[in-house]
């Protein structure tokens, strides 16, 4: 009885994964007006169900998946975000039936996806998950362009490959897959265990977008819809951040020297392609993907000087206020590509007189990336540098500083372009909702910062740190490692020699 309780938990995976292959042969059947409202319901019991079970107490195990509140969280955030998404393509009457049920089934799969790799405890599990969402993100390319979505594919398997190699390296030197394995000593890390984490960091790196590992992101960036951007540059990276955080963040917490000196420079490359190449950039997609790029690195360098536990929950609010600023960028950039196409910053000149309402929007998501008062971003930025003020870290005083005026420098440029005004200016009617929904996201945009306190303490719930003593983990001892690996070593050559 206990076991059924618990799986309840995860009636949305099991929805999902069960209405995927059935919305497949309905698509197959032109059965068009069907899976809208099909993934309505389904959206609107997922979320009803994860509602329902609230597990503010709740923490459990099921082979290799977990329940807690950070699961919790996640996917209430999902579901919502899948249904504005539902939302917002069916209202688009340019959109072809037959795109939006291969986009249903897709966004379902990445869903369920993203849910496996919450949810589990189990390293062969995330990767597994993050496999299916790498793919489900190659189907979402192919409806707009096939380039893109190869060059996605082959980069993809590269660090697919690399992921396994480095996973395979940390379960031969600790004999476990699971997630809850702590490394506890600072200087006498093995080498191969070293590189198996190297790899994996890696490998989380790429879906971030960090760079040097950022190539892919530029071209996928240009090549895509604005509503498959607006998943990867928010809710998605926010995920990906959290589980990045979920999976690594011992090796902050027990201050090792090498990967923090490892995402630092990491940071350092992400800042300086994010906070120079953007300014001269005059495709705004292109502006996007590297402005993205430069903001993860800035969340990569709070994880680098870590000092203590507060730093991880400012990093999770940083990458939470960026995807806050650029769900409002969004808003009010798709809002005017459905009444003029824009491609170039050039193309925006006059739309405050033309689209004031997506304009302003527009204009508001800037300057939250930024991080001008009274955004929340203001606040996050805030405490990142009375942080480093107190801790004496003056070289990330210096670095965030500088990157902070490079993005005021670009977000100005962009605007300028904004400001221009031309002498063949057409006036749009835009309807009551999408006017409303402008000012729901910009109130909400403004309002964040008022509830600072009550979004740190649920991030802190969220972010699931395991900041326990040693003996609560399963430590590895690296002296058995060695031993063990000499032995093997040792049977290996007299067999070689036999």
């Amino acid at each position: 009885m206990e076991l059924l309780y618990q799986i309840a938990y995860f009636i949305p995976e099991i929805l999902l994964a069960l209405f995927i292959p059935i919305f497949a042969i309905l698509s197959k059947k032109n059965k068009t007006k069907v899976i809208p409202k099909i993934s309505k319901i389904i959206l609107f019991i997922s979320f009803m169900v994860i509602f329902m079970y609230n597990s503010s107490n709740i923490d459990f195990q099921i082979n290799f998946f977990t329940h807690n509140t950070y699961t919790h969280h996640l996917k209430i955030l999902l579901v919502v975000c899948c249904f504005l998404y539902f939302t917002d393509t069916y209202s688009e009457c340019e959109c072809k039936k037959q795109v939006v049920n291969t986009s249903c089934i897709t966004l379902f799969t990445i869903i369920l996806s993203l849910m496996m790799t919450i949810s589990a405890n189990n390293l062969f599990i995330v990767f597994l998950g993050l496999e299916l969402y790498g793919i489900s993100i190659c189907f979402f390319i192919l409806d707009t362009n096939s380039k893109a979505a190869k060059k996605y594919l082959i980069i993809s398997a590269v660090m697919s490959a690399v992921f396994l190699y480095g996973a395979s390296l940390y379960y031969s030197c600790t004999g476990s897959m699971s997630l809850f394995s702590s490394i506890t000593s600072n200087d006498k890390l093995i080498p191969p265990l070293q590189l198996g984490i190297l790899f994996m960091i890696t490998y989380f790196l790429f879906k971030m977008n960090a760079a040097p590992f950022h190539t892919w992101s530029i071209f996928v960036y240009n090549k895509s819809s604005n509503i498959l951007i607006l998943i990867l540059d928010t809710v998605l990276k926010l995920i990906l951040f959290i589980v990045f955080i979920n999976i690594f963040n011992i090796l902050f917490i027990n201050n090792i020297l090498f990967f923090k000196k490892f995402l630092f420079w990491i940071a350092i490359a992400s800042m300086i392609v994010g906070g120079i190449s953007p300014y001269k950039q005059n495709n705004i997609k292109k502006f996007i993907a590297y402005s993205s790029i430069g903001h993860i690195g800035l969340a990569l360098i709070i994880l680098s000087t870590f000092h203590d536990i507060l730093e991880i929950k400012l990093a999770v609010m940083y990458v939470f206020s960026y995807c806050l600023a650029s769900f409002c960028f969004f808003t009010g950039f798709i809002g005017v590509q459905r009444y003029k196409k824009i491609v170039y910053k050039q193309d925006l000149a006059g739309i405050f007189s033309e689209l004031p309402f997506f304009s302003y929007t527009m204009f508001l998501g800037l300057w939250a990336m930024v991080g001008i008062p009274p955004f929340f971003n203001f606040l996050v930025k805030f405490n990142i540098f009375r942080i480093f003020m107190i801790h004496g870290d003056y070289v990330s005083i210096t670095v965030v500083g500088v990157y902070i005026m490079l993005t005021a420098a670009y977000t100005v440029n962009f605007v300028r372009h904004m400001y221009v005004e031309t002498t063949d200016i057409t006036k749009y009617k835009i309807p009551s909702f999408q006017k409303f929904l402008c000012i729901l996201v910009v109130f909400f945009t403004l309002i964040t910062n008022i509830f600072f306190n009550e979004i740190n303490s649920s991030i802190e719930e969220v972010v699931n740190l395991r900041a326990k003593k040693d003996d609560e983990y399963k430590t590895v001892d690296i002296e058995v490692i060695k031993k063990d690996l000499e032995s093997m070593l040792q049977k290996r050559r007299f067999a070689f020699m036999m």
